[in-house]
């Protein structure tokens, strides 16, 4: 999962491995694997099936 700037997370949300949360989204319901979620209030805007992220690509510290 990937948290991008300004974004807020409101309640309890369960976001999907992969998920993509763009700037300044506010999240409200859940998200599922491999979603990109943006706006006020977040929606769903792609899922990506076919490729997956690997942990490395989220990961700040192999930047």
């Amino acid at each position: 999962m990937r948290v991008t700037a300004e974004a807020k997370i409101l309640g309890v949300i369960v976001l999907g491995d992969n998920c993509i949360v763009v700037a300044n989204a506010v999240v409200v319901k859940d998200a599922g694997e491999n979603s990109v979620v943006g706006g006020v209030p977040a929606k769903v805007v792609s899922v990506n099936e076919k490729h997956k992220l690997h942990p490395a690509e989220l990961s700040y510290a192999s930047r």
